[in-house]
């Protein structure tokens, strides 16, 4: 967006060098197997 947009995001992120926080996102999968988890990531991108 930065490279797109420069005009645009400047005006709200002047200080800012990224958009991201330095935050996390930790969960859990309930004991799921391994190989549940796998096809459940891989389809992500896939539409429903």
């Amino acid at each position: 967006m930065k490279k797109d947009f420069p005009e645009q995001v400047t005006k709200f992120y002047k200080d800012k060098v990224s958009f991201w926080s330095k935050s996390y996102y930790v969960a859990s999968s309930g004991g799921a197997p391994i190989e549940k988890l796998k096809e459940y990531i891989k389809n992500q991108d896939a539409p429903v």
